[in-house]
């Protein structure tokens, strides 16, 4: 589920539907999940396997751009877009332009859609609007004088296979309805005070986070503006959400003799203006090393943290560059960037391996000359920033794909810090235990907490794919299924993939275990992708693992996708 061509929805998304006018939705059926989704009254809706696709079908026999709807009220065109096996309407393969509506059943690939009208959703059923009817809905409530809160969330790709999510729509669904900006960015436009739209974002994460779903989330700004400009504000805020303010607000907890000699180094380069690269997994703790080594900088400007990969390459340029008044639609008054904001003190900039080609270019002269010029301007500002950057990804290898200037790596890696995964540090996790559980503690009203030593015993073992940030998500989940006993934490309250882990120190004599890791990691994926037919994502979520992360994990051990 998600979005189409911007140019199309600026276009369409403005007229709104006539009183009175039924909408209609459709159920899709892929492999064993089904999902609603509500579709805009007029407009162009794209059917495929394609991340840009409006509704994405991942299913066998499914183009990347399979066919198209153009919406007519309560009925729609069908057109196929020249896919490789065709496009069905109630069984029978469509040439030319076919009218579709209630009742109708569009057969694309394994995957089939049964459209009916709004008015005859099933009972129970909860519908997710695709994006063009998420904006034509927040329209038609600004125009009547009702504008909602609206907060968006960063989810796992296809996170409608997951049933923590789902589960989590349907309970929000209540207060809010529900839209998709893209495959993993969620829309949820509340009407209630903006207090309580806030408490309703935190306790939405919290939720996600014990079911060890890791999630960004945004709330939109106050503002008078349009339909565009309350979900790009929601949009925009993800761009400097933090992880969680408890994990970056206190002193790390270092007890692995090889972190302290990093954090050692860290602190040492920390005076200087050399730019740091950050090296390592998912959920390692780059941004808290990013964090201390501002706090020992000893620059009087802020740490601005950037989630480079949270936004589309249009809004990301005016949020880190800034723009000047009437630089483009929407612009009515001159803002300074993220990298102006940053001023006097430290830019962290996590995913930069995900930072699109264009930007990359800016930012090197960012780096180079000390200016940034803002979106519509004709002169340069001097700035005075310090630059952090983190990533998961082999850059080098990023280079040899052309998808990362080795100019701007050049100027990046002045330093370079790899953090060891938590499995390289395992003598930490009794204390990041004892920190995860007090805070869950008091998360949950309860008394303090503590691991029996079957537990600890399992959480040695366990391989950790997801770091630290697993970690907390396993411990806080436990937490929340042990509160209410004598304060034990036991292995029936850890989940089942760490439970099963099989101990890895039985290798034989001479055996490199760092190699025995890799294999164990390996099989361990190897062993989700067969459980869940080669789905990644059923696969990641299996793991514990974001989708990219596993993505990453799969090219660098040589498992090929199916």
């Amino acid at each position: 589920m998600s979005r189409g061509d911007q140019s199309v929805i600026t276009e369409h998304h403005h007229g709104l539907p006539p009183t009175g006018e039924d909408k209609l939705c459709a159920t899709a059926f892929v492999a064993d999940h089904s999902f609603v989704v509500e579709l805009p009254s007029r407009g162009l809706v794209e059917l495929g396997r394609g991340s840009d696709a409006d509704v994405q079908l991942v299913s066998g026999g499914v183009s990347r751009a399979h066919a198209r709807i153009e919406m007519r009220g309560e009925r729609g065109v069908l057109d196929d877009l020249g896919s490789r096996n065709g496009t069905f309407v109630n069984r029978g393969r469509i040439t030319g332009q076919v009218q579709v509506g209630h009742g109708d059943e569009i057969g694309i690939g394994d995957a089939r859609l049964a459209l009916f009208r709004k008015s005859a959703m099933p009972a129970g059923a909860i519908s997710v609007l695709v994006h063009r009817a998420l904006l034509e809905r927040l329209d038609i409530d600004i125009a009547q004088g009702q504008r909602p809160n609206l907060f968006v969330v960063q989810l796992p790709e296809r996170w409608y296979e997951m049933r923590a999510a789902r589960e989590l729509i349907g309970k929000l669904a209540h207060a809010a309805y529900v839209g998709s900006y893209n495959d993993y960015i969620v829309a949820f436009a509340v009407k209630v005070a903006r207090t309580d739209a806030s408490t309703m974002l935190a306790a939405s994460r919290r939720t996600l986070r014990l079911a060890g779903i890791d999630a960004v989330a945004g709330l939109a700004p106050e503002s008078t503006g349009d339909a565009e400009d309350l979900l790009n504000g929601a949009l925009k805020s993800l761009l400097s959400a933090q992880e969680d303010e408890a994990d970056t607000s206190e002193q790390p907890i270092v007890t692995d003799p090889a972190m302290t000699r990093l954090y050692a180094e860290a602190r040492r380069i920390a005076a200087s203006p050399i730019g740091v690269l950050l090296i390592g997994e998912t959920g390692a703790g780059k941004e808290i090393f990013a964090r201390t080594i501002h706090m020992a900088s000893g620059r009087q400007g802020p740490l601005v943290c950037v989630n480079t990969a949270a936004l589309p390459e249009q809004l990301l340029e005016s949020e880190l560059f800034g723009h000047e008044r009437g630089a483009f639609s929407g612009a009515a008054a001159a803002k300074a960037g993220l990298i102006e904001s940053a001023q006097g003190g430290t830019l962290f900039l996590d995913e930069i391996g995900e930072l699109p080609m264009t930007m990359q270019a800016k930012l090197l002269r960012v780096l180079e000359d000390h200016v940034v010029r803002r979106v519509g301007a004709t002169t340069e500002r001097k700035i005075d920033v310090r630059v952090v950057a983190a990533t998961n990804c082999d850059l080098d290898q990023l280079v040899q794909e052309k998808r990362f200037r080795q100019d701007l790596l050049f100027r990046l890696n002045g330093c370079t810090l790899k953090i060891p995964p938590l499995r390289e540090r395992k003598a930490e996790i009794p204390r990041l235990s004892e920190v995860f559980l007090s805070r869950a503690a008091a998360m949950l009203g309860a008394p303090q907490l503590r691991l029996s030593p079957a537990a600890t015993e399992a959480l040695e073992r366990h391989s950790w794919p997801g770091n630290v940030r697993e970690l907390r998500n396993v411990l806080e989940r436990a937490a929340a299924l042990a509160a209410q006993g004598d304060g034990s934490i036991l292995p029936e309250h850890l989940p089942d993939s760490v439970r099963a882990t099989r101990s890895t120190a039985a290798s034989s004599p001479g055996d490199d275990v760092r190699e025995d890791l890799r294999d164990f990691e390996r099989q361990r994926i190897v062993d989700a992708l067969q459980k869940t037919n080669g789905n990644q994502t059923q696969a990641a979520e299996l793991l514990g693992l974001p989708r990219r992360t596993l993505a990453y994990k799969m090219n660098r051990l040589g498992i090929k996708a199916k």
